[in-house]
């Protein structure tokens, strides 16, 4: 366990950092990987927040499966 006095301040993470890789099959050319930032995420949050006010709730919940767990489950 660490000392109160010895903890670290968090860290933070800025809009620009990366949260996320996510692979695509190449579907429509090579598989890659598409790299999103915090604020990619956060952009979507309040998108989706913003278009389904009444249907999502701190007790909300969902199960990712595919392709749910792409991006939209993510967020969600």
């Amino acid at each position: 366990m660490v000392a109160q006095d010895k903890a670290m301040p968090p860290n933070f993470p800025q809009p620009q950092d990366l949260t996320s890789i996510i692979y695509t099959s190449g579907t429509t050319g090579n598989p890659k990987g598409v790299q999103l930032s915090h604020d990619n995420i956060v952009s979507n949050i309040k998108a989706i927040q913003e278009m389904n006010k009444e249907q999502f709730s701190e007790k909300s919940r969902t199960m990712a499966f595919l392709p749910w767990a792409h991006i939209y489950g993510q967020v969600i």
